[in-house]
């Protein structure tokens, strides 16, 4: 019962919090790979990474809201 739940808290989002949330995902992956990548020898990406991965949690904030706070639940059922 509890997945089910969750999913439908996904899919009754609004379409940009949406589009902002998987955004926010896919940069903070980018910005984790940098800040991996950097750590070889002769690369000094390290502030590029953490720059896009603090980036990523600001983005990602409204729709985490949305998201814990149960706000698309509420209306018709």
């Amino acid at each position: 019962m509890g997945m089910k739940n969750w999913i439908k808290r996904f899919r009754k989002l609004p379409t940009w919090a949406l589009y902002l949330h998987v955004s926010a995902k896919s940069i903070f992956s980018l910005g984790l790979g940098i800040v991996l990548v950097s750590y070889l020898p002769g690369s000094g990406w390290a502030i590029a990474g953490w720059i896009l991965m603090a980036f990523a949690v600001i983005e990602s904030l409204p729709s985490t809201y949305l998201i814990f706070h149960h706000k698309t639940t509420r209306g018709k059922k």
